[in-house]
């Protein structure tokens, strides 16, 4: 009888995955309507669907900087590969160290292995240099790559050109990719089409907002990251399906403490400290992540019809409302979570840093300070890849829940 060999880590990834969505599925109380986004999760890990639908090429994407927008009018098909798990990330110390944190490192174990991530082998990956791991990472890895330079700063008209540029060569290189130029009509329907997932998820932020409690914050991150790789249309659908069980659930109140998320990005399967905070009896209403909230939160707001118009449209929304710690200068993010918190009437603040994302971490302190001139307690956390470091952050959370009950 042979033996069957070793998983490898995508493998291991994949069961990681749906075990996390199966334990996910087995909250009381959960919406009937997140159903049909666990069923896009496990779809997705067993790698159905991973080609391109009606055979347009896959277009993969590092960061919220990357255009959809762009991806879907050339005929292609845009799918985030953000992964942090810890069965990828350490394949990715081979090939860049243990400085770089955990988001890159597993990209880069997945690609250095000749194993995607779920989602099959994509045609072209679009990498924006937001950080110093994601500037190496274009080194390592093999195969098409387009590579996206940032501004240093984010306000003024010379870094709205420079971004701009940066727009129209994505244009021009996926205009090669699939052989079509980029038109009018269908720049136009992407636009009005992600608009409209716009539109949904802010539909969602505000019954979670109006029923505090309605939704917990582990299956918030699991809707929103479902955008990574479904068609929008479909996503849309279901979304608006689980805001109106919502709209039409109980409104009794939720004794849970209200809270806010800011930080390194959380990716699924490691959703840990999300559903560690709910079990010790706070709740996640909203949140400041390039994970979740930021990616769906900003419309495109068109002024002009052409096509130079709409992409300068779509270029000013994937950069001036970010508030990613990657720029020089600004309170962005500041005034971001203080206008959340006071939306959603939160008790404080919890910030999370990813291990090795120095980013965010060397922006830790004047976060903190700037959060309390407002009267908004904070609590610093950190976490490895796989949920690492959560279990003795229980006691500090305890204590932080206790403070904000007093």
């Amino acid at each position: 009888m042979t033996r069957a060999g070793p998983a490898s880590p995508a493998e291991r990834y994949r069961q990681v995955g749906l075990d996390a969505v199966a334990r996910l599925g087995r909250a009381p109380g959960r919406p009937r309507a997140m159903a049909a986004f666990d069923r896009l999760f496990v779809d997705h890990l067993q790698g159905a669907g991973a080609s391109a639908p009606g055979g347009g090429p896959l277009v993969g994407t590092v960061c919220n900087f990357v255009p959809e927008e762009l991806i879907l009018a050339l005929g292609a098909v845009p799918r985030r590969m953000d992964l942090a798990h810890v069965t990828l990330a350490e394949e990715g110390e081979r090939a860049l160290g243990a400085e770089a944190c955990a988001t890159v490192r597993a990209l880069a174990g997945a690609r250095e292995q000749g194993q995607e991530p779920p989602g099959g082998d994509v045609d072209l990956l679009v990498v924006p240099a937001a950080c110093d791991g994601k500037k190496k990472l274009v080194q390592r890895l093999e195969g098409a790559v387009h590579l996206m330079e940032l501004p240093q700063r984010k306000d003024g008209p010379r870094a709205a050109r420079r971004w701009l540029e940066e727009v129209h060569d994505l244009a021009a290189a996926l205009e090669g990719l699939t052989g079509r130029k980029l038109r009018r009509r269908p720049l136009r329907a992407a636009v009005e089409l992600l608009n409209r997932r716009t539109e949904a998820w802010r539909r969602l932020m505000a019954v979670r907002l109006a029923r505090p409690g309605c939704l917990a914050g582990a299956d918030a991150f699991l809707v929103a990251q479902a955008s990574f790789f479904a068609e929008p249309g479909a996503w849309i659908e279901r979304a608006d399906a689980l805001a109106q069980e919502l709209e039409d659930g109980s409104s009794k109140t939720s004794s849970r403490i209200p809270l806010v998320l800011t930080g390194s990005p959380l990716f699924f399967p490691d959703f840990e400290l999300l559903e560690l905070i709910e079990e010790l009896g706070g709740a996640v209403l909203a949140d400041e992540m390039c994970s979740a909230t930021q990616r769906l939160y900003n419309p495109t707001v068109l002024d002009e019809g052409s096509v130079r118009g709409m992409m300068r449209a779509v270029a000013d929304k994937a950069l001036l409302p970010c508030t990613c710690p990657c720029f020089v200068g600004g309170q962005d993010r500041v005034t971001r979570v203080v206008e959340l918190s006071r939306r959603a009437g939160a008790r404080g603040v919890v910030n999370h840093t990813l291990r090795m994302c120095q980013i965010y971490e060397l922006e830790r302190a004047s976060l903190a300070s700037g959060l309390q001139e407002y009267g908004l307690p904070v609590l610093a956390l950190t976490s490895g890849a796989g949920g690492e470091g959560v279990d003795p952050m229980r006691t500090r959370i305890e204590a932080f829940l206790e403070m904000l009950s007093c």
